[in-house]
């Protein structure tokens, strides 16, 4: 009886570990890793309000700006947990600045990748990227530079499969997009933000906000998480891409005839400098920002090592589109839970038959 006794109670405690551990699988946003990002500079830009909008506001009335800034602190705490060097393009949540100066500051600051987050408005559900895919004119100025939109593409192809792979059976993902594709672009050939860009550059529509379930997970801690950590694994699939791309010592790339990250600019032309350049109201900024952050030597290499940007990205779209916060408990959670209960249940009654 003793022995029958025993047998019951680790059959108990299994059965309720394995629920315990299925349902943790399904609720946990798990911390991200740490691994060094030394010697990249990350611009992170939270979008609105700017000369365009003040961004759109979810059916709740959750807005944009707001979670694009909540979402950028917690991006921007796990890129210096990971030793990557941070540049924010504004310094509170509602601070006005122009698209323009948005990306003359990730310019400044010599960043490797201008990381622009955003949400979207529209009927369907899910996470998007958008590079400049051509270039564009705004404010008389053309940009930007070819070595800047075949460096973007290249970003946007490895970001998009790190952040697919965060996010695959919570978030759907809605491909990679050029910029012309978006209202303003259609216009002007490109985003402001792109056509005044002379660094690496990307817009990611984090979630479609109209939508309520959209809305529902980017407004939970958790999904903000799970969002800044899929930000994360998108800058990190970038970096390992290029770091596998870096040339054998001893080749011509590698011998000092990579493209610098000074090569990366727009066309002297129509180069937006102070002098060149009509003025554009934009609030004072009120902090300054780090111009001295080292420049990543395998990045310089994207630069010559793109294809042609304007063939189309093929994208695989995840099929589940369920959110983390809003979505119906999964069939095997039900499953494993039946069971788990039946299991209990049993071995309860089977201790009450042996011990009468």
């Amino acid at each position: 009886m003793p022995r029958f006794s025993g047998f019951l109670g680790v059959t108990i405690v299994v059965a309720l570990a394995s629920l315990l551990v299925a349902v943790l699988r399904h609720t946990v946003v798990w911390a991200e890793p740490v691994g060094s990002l030394t010697g990249m500079t990350i611009c992170v830009d939270p979008g609105h309000p700017s000369e365009t909008s003040a961004g759109c506001v979810g059916p709740s009335g959750y807005k944009e700006v707001t979670a694009v800034w909540e979402v950028g602190q917690k991006l921007k705490a796990f890129l210096q947990e990971a030793d990557a060097s941070v540049v924010l393009t504004k310094s509170q949540e509602d601070e006005h600045v122009t698209n323009r100066h948005r990306a003359e500051i990730a310019n400044k600051a010599h960043a490797d990748l201008m990381v622009r987050l955003h949400c979207d408005a529209g009927g369907s559900s899910g996470f998007a990227i958008y590079y400049p895919n051509r270039t564009g004119t705004r404010y008389g100025v053309t940009g930007p530079a070819q070595s800047v939109i075949k460096a973007s593409r290249q970003a946007a192809e490895a970001f998009y499969r790190g952040m697919e792979s965060k996010l695959q059976g919570i978030l759907p993902g809605r491909g990679i997009h050029g910029d012309s594709a978006t209202y303003v672009g259609s216009k002007q050939g490109a985003l402001t933000g792109s056509i005044f860009s002379q660094v690496p550059v990307l817009c990611v529509e984090m979630v479609m906000l109209s939508n309520a379930s959209d809305e529902k997970f980017i407004r939970s801690e958790s999904g903000q998480k799970r969002m800044a950590s899929a930000l994360m694994a998108g800058i990190r699939a970038l970096a390992t891409s290029v770091s596998e791309e870096k040339p054998p010592a001893g080749s011509p790339a590698g011998n000092g005839n990579r493209v610098d990250k000074g090569s990366a600019h727009i066309a002297p032309t129509s180069s937006p400098t102070a002098a060149s350049m009509p003025e554009v109201p934009t609030k004072p900024r009120s902090t300054p920002y780090d111009t001295k952050a080292p420049f990543s030597s395998a990045l310089k290499h994207t630069r010559e090592n793109m294809e042609n940007p304007t063939q189309s990205i093929p994208h695989r779209e995840s099929h589940t589109v369920t959110t983390l916060e809003s979505a119906p408990v999964p069939w095997t959670l039900w499953l494993l839970l039946c069971v788990g209960v039946a299991g209990v249940g049993l071995s309860f009654w089977l201790f009450r038959c042996a011990t009468r």
